[in-house]
């Protein structure tokens, strides 16, 4: 609606010319960026780093305290069977036969595999953390392996100071699993 508010240039544009006024500043815009991303990711690492250092502080809890909350388990089952027996006026049952039950409880409750699936686990985190390239997806799934891992030592522990690590470590995974949602 307006004849002559916009011309065309007579002259023919070089594109070749005005990137080579543009190229300086956008290398360098793209070096900055790339410089603030290896920042923003070594701060990332570090922080990963050390909250892997709090799962793995947990796993080392839980696996120190872990014969003696058996054998106070142990000792309380028994005392259990005892007083039940004594109830039903002492049952015939051979002591090898509670024993046996005993002993078959005892190893459900075991959480020894776990644990060593759980430091297995923190050396491929730590491992793959340490590489070059794409990781988030593997390290995301790594992450996963502790929840699982930890889920079933809380399942399986009958022992209030290990439920208080294991909280803590779920604690600590799910501050991974934040962290590593920002890898690529």
């Amino acid at each position: 609606g307006l004849p002559g508010a916009f011309a065309p240039d007579a002259a023919p544009v070089d594109d070749a010319k005005r990137f080579e006024l543009i190229a300086p500043a956008l290398n360098e815009a793209i070096e900055n960026c790339i410089a603030m991303r290896r920042t923003e990711g070594d701060a990332t690492a570090r922080h990963i780093n050390a909250l892997i250092d709090g799962l793995d502080a947990c796993r080392s809890a839980i696996e120190q305290r872990a014969p003696d909350a058996m054998n106070a388990a142990v000792n309380r089952w028994r005392e259990r069977v005892g007083a039940l027996l004594a109830a039903v006026g002492g049952a015939d049952l051979a002591a090898e036969n509670v024993e046996r039950e005993i002993v078959l409880i005892a190893d459900r409750c075991d959480i020894s595999e776990e644990l060593a699936r759980l430091g297995s686990h923190l050396a491929q985190f730590r491992s793959t953390l340490s590489t070059d390239g794409e990781v988030g997806k593997k390290l995301s799934f790594i992450a996963q392996e502790f929840l699982r891992e930890v889920n079933t030592i809380g399942s399986k522990a009958n022992d209030a100071a290990i439920i208080e690590r294991v909280i803590e470590a779920k604690t600590t995974i799910e501050k991974i699993k934040e962290q590593v949602a920002n890898i690529e």
